[in-house]
């Protein structure tokens, strides 16, 4: 699990292009839309639809990272 999230660390770091997913997010998703992350990795995504708000976000992950990303989206209140 080390690896992955090694991999995923990479990403998170980008905070030009976090922030960038952000604006584009809030702009895109309206309150009772549907939302599907597909290669959810950390979950980040998810939780910025969950934030902008998104009636349901489907998280869809093949990887072990998706037991991670479910913490986090719990954590912030928006598990289901």
């Amino acid at each position: 699990m080390a690896s992955v999230l090694e991999y995923h660390i990479k990403y998170l770091a980008d905070t030009h292009r976090v922030e960038a997913f952000r604006r584009a997010i809030t702009e895109t998703v309206r309150p009772d839309d549907v939302v599907i992350d597909v290669g959810a990795g950390t979950g980040v995504l998810t939780l910025m639809a969950c934030e902008a708000g998104a009636r349901h976000v489907y998280a869809i992950e093949q990887g072990p990272i998706i037991g991670l990303a479910r913490k986090i989206v719990a954590e912030n209140g928006y598990g289901s």
